[in-house]
């Protein structure tokens, strides 16, 4: 049985992992989703500012370049209040837009 094939692509990914690294630590500012990866992601960048959809950073709460966003509130551009123990948001929305936007296309509505 010829494995060469295999070790190949597995030495691929893994090349393609370390470049997404590398790439993701360059970039000044980020937009992370919610998942290890990403947190991972920005704990080993040095960009200055961090978007995520956390309610702290759970390594580095206090780092002053998270900013968050918590949808399902409408509550937007979040800063964390050390005294608070959370963020303080400076947006919140009256309606929930962005739920309506994402409710729509789940429902075909944008569908092209």
């Amino acid at each position: 049985m010829d494995v060469s094939g295999d070790v190949g692509l597995a030495w691929l990914v893994f090349g393609l992992i370390c470049v997404d690294c590398v790439l993701i630590a360059c970039i000044l500012q980020l937009i992370l989703p919610h998942s290890t990866w990403s947190m991972w992601a920005g704990v080993l960048s040095d960009a200055e500012e961090i978007h995520v959809t956390v309610e702290a950073h759970p390594l580095r709460p206090n780092s002053t370049k998270y900013v968050y966003h918590s949808e399902w509130k409408s509550l937007y551009f979040g800063r964390y209040n050390e005294t608070a123990k959370a963020p303080t948001y400076s947006l919140k929305l009256l309606n929930n837009s962005m739920s309506c936007i994402s409710n729509c296309s789940r429902r075909g509505h944008f569908a092209g």
